[in-house]
């Protein structure tokens, strides 16, 4: 049996001894982080960087869009019938339930990678690494929807084509060109060599990555329907025209702001005059009266309504095939996503104001409140506390809910008790 060999991490001088690897090397814990002279521990590096994302354009180098759209259909469709092979594996691993169990069993682990190695079809048309990351996705996937498979409450997920492409860190790597940056690929038949079409921001962004790769935490390639007039666009296999646009979904990490010497605490809440209102030693300190939101929202609303009413003008009276309803469902989709970045964009500055007064008043904690919701009934107030929530983690400051009886309680999952077939 080999020794284990101690490793320490650089930032805390916490030491955990490892196995070896095949090398000699030391192999690194789930979550520790090996740098070019030492090792960080997973706490230590949560600590100092947190994940954020980006969606950038890409095109072909070469502007040969025939042969990407061919190298990245074939990827697509080995990665969805994967998926959707590495699913059906998970539930045939299931016992079949017993009807008196008060208790959902503990999930039967599956090697995932062993059986397609031996048993999917289609192995060996994808990057083994590439396709590993697929099963990681569906593993995380299926464990999602595992309670609401085993009461009953939803059906198998399918995945359709075009799934997403999870492409690992060793993968892919950028690299700045002549006329700008690019990235360089590996799916299995050949080097993809692609032009990113980044915004002013996102070159600050990926200029920091081909400086300091660890910072590279995972990229999807995805392609998603354009609504415009796109002359890349490709035909489904019915031969009708299918605009889509590609995309680079990545992620990164960040490091997170420095947090400020004070240590007090900011209460905020919602109200009917106001959007926000900051409040501290019964004071009010700073408020967010978000006039402009009220005639977003009103947009917001009256979309909610225009959908029920196209809901209810397609009843099964009127059921067509799937064909005939790409037009509808293209205009459906088009007005959501225009609602959709309405609402999110308004979010994001509402959330931005306040952790920067927040930073600003060297604030450590903020007590949120928003049972108050009068101001708007349609305003997406979940979508707003969670992205309160992600700023405040990124500026080192620490958010409390607040329902009605107080600080909202840790949840407690529901009984699975179920009642006994007669």
């Amino acid at each position: 049996m080999n020794d284990k060999i101690p490793i320490c991490c650089d930032r805390c001088n916490r030491t955990v001894q490892v196995n070896p690897t095949a090398s000699g090397s030391p192999r690194p814990p789930m979550g520790w982080t090996r740098l070019d002279d030492g090792y960080w521990c997973g706490e230590c590096w949560n600590d100092a960087y947190f994940v954020r994302a980006t969606s950038i354009a890409i095109a072909p180098s070469d502007g040969d869009w025939q042969t990407l759209r061919e190298t990245l259909k074939s990827a697509f469709g080995v990665a969805r019938s994967l998926a959707n092979w590495a699913y059906g594996q998970l539930m045939l691993a299931e016992p079949p339930r017993d009807p008196n169990a008060e208790k959902m069993p503990k999930k039967t682990p599956v090697y995932l990678y062993g059986l397609a190695k031996g048993r999917f079809p289609h192995w060996g048309q994808i990057p083994a690494s590439l396709a590993n990351a697929v099963l990681k996705q569906v593993e995380s996937d299926y464990s999602a929807d595992r309670f609401e498979l085993w009461c009953g409450k939803t059906s198998a997920r399918s995945y359709s084509y075009p799934q997403p492409l999870p492409v690992p860190c060793q993968c892919w790597e950028l690299a700045q060109t002549d006329d700008g940056y690019g990235a360089r690929m590996n799916l299995g038949s050949g080097q993809l060599v692609l032009r990113l079409g980044l915004r002013d921001h996102q070159k600050t962004i990926v200029q920091s990555l081909i400086e300091n790769s660890l910072l590279k935490a995972g990229v999807k390639i995805v392609e998603k329907r354009s609504h415009g007039r796109d002359a890349n666009a490709r035909e489904n296999s019915g031969g009708q025209v299918f605009r889509s646009s590609l995309r680079l979904e990545m992620s990164y990490y960040s490091p997170r702001l420095a947090r400020g010497p004070g240590d007090a605490s900011l209460r905020v809440q919602t109200g009917s005059s106001g959007l926000l209102t900051a409040i501290r030693d019964d004071n009010e300190i700073w408020a967010y009266h978000a006039d402009h939101a009220r005639r977003l929202v009103s947009k917001h609303a009256a979309h909610l309504q225009r959908l029920r009413r196209l809901s209810d003008d397609r009843k099964a009276e009127r059921r067509k095939p799937h064909r005939d309803k790409r037009p509808y469902d293209s205009m459906v989709d088009s007005v959501c996503e225009t609602d959709r970045n309405r609402m999110t964009s308004l979010c994001h500055e509402v959330s931005a104001s306040l952790v920067a007064f927040a930073r600003r008043q060297r604030v450590a904690t903020i007590v949120y409140d928003d049972k108050d919701k009068s101001f708007c009934e349609s305003f997406p107030w979940a979508k707003l506390s969670t992205m309160i929530k992600q700023k405040s983690h990124a500026a080192r400051i620490t958010v409390e809910m607040v329902s009605s009886s107080g600080t909202v309680p840790k949840k407690k999952r529901a009984s699975l008790a179920t009642e006994q077939v007669q």
